[in-house]
């Protein structure tokens, strides 16, 4: 709510006082924070009491929602923004229904406070808070300069480039909600190290073979997507696809952090990557415009980057051969999953599920 109350007066400094556009971002604004963060409060008690298939579903409750009522309003020959707007809305509130019915919610009729438990969490939040704000700040400042110095057609092809770029990020932002128990468990046992590096060299060559595949493909999907006036976000795209693999391995090297009980080390990373964003949207975005926005996010991500794997390497004792060589069982597990997805889309259904330890 201190959030919401600040965006309510800070809103009108940045758009402009009096707008139809000021008064309706205010208003989502308000009527968006409160069931976001509820959906997201009792997603997370589902992912961390391990009940991984309930936190999917209400996950896949927001764009499952959003797109069914888009589809409805584009049927019916709607292009309000508003509606378009308050269709999110619906699916963000469904989300933390759907959510609560499946965990938190019995359980908080009936829970005590524990101030010893609100201790640990704040302190523990406190650290990460940090990184969460300079993240998004990160993500956005370049489309809200872009908002107020760029025409709207410029933003608009530049949003339509993260869109396509964003494609990428849900391989090794997804794989983090199943890596985080791991590495709690290994950093238990002394083992985190091996564990660290296992999950990011795959996650790293699996990106990477994603993102090689993914860059050329703009060149037909965008056009075909968004339409030909949207054929200059190709390049753009092209630029951000490597921005995308970068974030989302960022991603993978700042929860190895948060389950060592280290979150702090992410929020420094992500308040380095602002403070080079920033920086190269000064020298790039006035000469080259959204080409020169895109390029800064790849030096911001890239930055942040850096400082992980240094970390990592100084904190975990990661090694840049056990971070970025493939090895034999990498291969082997490589195999492994090709031929499980060949048998289950051969529809051979005696092929038993690839557990953990096999992988």
């Amino acid at each position: 709510m201190v959030i919401t109350l600040a965006g309510w007066w800070g809103i009108p400094m940045i758009l402009g006082d009096g707008t139809p556009l000021t008064n309706s971002t205010r208003w989502y604004l308000l009527w968006f924070a409160v069931p976001c963060m509820g959906s997201l409060c009792a997603g997370a008690w589902l992912e961390g009491v391990g009940a991984i298939r309930s936190f999917n579903i209400s996950r896949a409750t927001v764009p499952a929602v959003h797109a069914a009522g888009s589809i409805v309003l584009f049927a019916a020959g709607s292009r309000s923004v508003r509606l378009f707007a308050t269709a999110m809305l619906i699916g963000v509130a469904a989300s933390w229904i759907v959510a609560g019915v499946q965990g938190p919610f019995r359980a908080a009729l009936c829970a005590r406070p524990s101030w010893s438990l609100a201790g640990r969490m704040a302190h523990y939040g406190s650290r990460m808070q940090f990184g969460s704000w300079a993240n998004a700040a990160n993500v956005r400042f370049d489309q809200l300069l872009l908002s107020i110095l760029a025409p709207a057609a410029a933003l608009g092809i530049y949003v339509v480039g993260v869109s396509y770029a964003g494609l990428l990020v849900p391989i090794p932002f997804s794989a983090t909600f199943v890596m985080l128990p791991h590495v709690v468990d290994r950093h238990r046992a002394g083992l985190v190290r091996e564990c660290v590096e296992q999950w990011y060299r795959r996650l790293w060559w699996t990106t990477l073979a994603a993102g090689a595949a993914l860059a050329p493909l703009a060149v037909v999907v965008v056009p075909l997507a968004f339409g030909q006036d949207f054929r200059g976000a190709v390049p753009v795209a092209m630029l951000l696809v490597p921005a995308a693999a970068i974030l989302g391995m960022n991603e993978v090297l700042s929860t190895a952090f948060q389950g060592i009980g280290r979150p702090e080390i992410g929020s420094r990373a992500e308040g380095i990557g602002l403070l080079v964003t920033v920086a190269a949207l000064v020298v790039f975005l006035p000469r080259y415009g959204i080409y020169g926005a895109a390029v800064a996010s790849l030096l911001a991500y890239g930055a942040a980057h850096v400082y992980l794997v240094r970390k990592a390497g100084v904190i975990l004792g990661t090694t840049p051969k056990g971070l970025y060589v493939p090895t034999r069982a990498d291969t082997m597990a490589l195999r492994l999953v090709v031929v499980h997805v060949a048998h289950r889309l051969m529809r051979r259904p005696s092929v038993p599920p690839i557990s953990t330890q096999e992988l």
